[in-house]
Parts: structure tokens; sequence; C-alpha cells
């Protein structure tokens, strides 16, 4: 369970690190660029790292 935590928390900071970055970038195009390759990532490890430490997944319509 330590180490689910420890990945969800990664994940939290990963989207605080990706707010800095688009924040910090000046240029429109670029922020979209970095937003559709980090995404996907983080999101991912959101949600299993959610389902992991709690074992509900509120994603899945089936249960």
């Amino acid at each position: 369970m330590e180490n689910s935590k420890q990945e969800l928390i990664e994940y939290i900071n990963k989207v605080g690190d990706m707010s800095l970055s688009v924040e910090m970038t000046r240029m429109p195009g670029i922020q979209i660029e970095i937003l559709k390759i980090a995404l996907p990532e983080i999101y991912k490890g959101l949600k299993d790292g959610f389902v992991s430490l709690t074992g509900e997944n509120p994603w899945d319509n089936n249960q």
C-alpha cells in the first residue's frame, strides 16, 4: 500500500511540475504540445494510483 501511495504522490507532483512548465512557457503552441504529451501519462498514473490505493474505480461505469 505504501508503494501505491508513493506512486500517487509522484503523479500529483507531476501535475504541479507540468503546471509550472506550461506557465513558464510563453508560446501558446508549445504549451499545447506540453499538455498533449504529458496529460495522458499523468491521467493514467493518477487513475491507476487511486484505484490501487483505494480499491475503488469511479471511472468504471460497470461498477
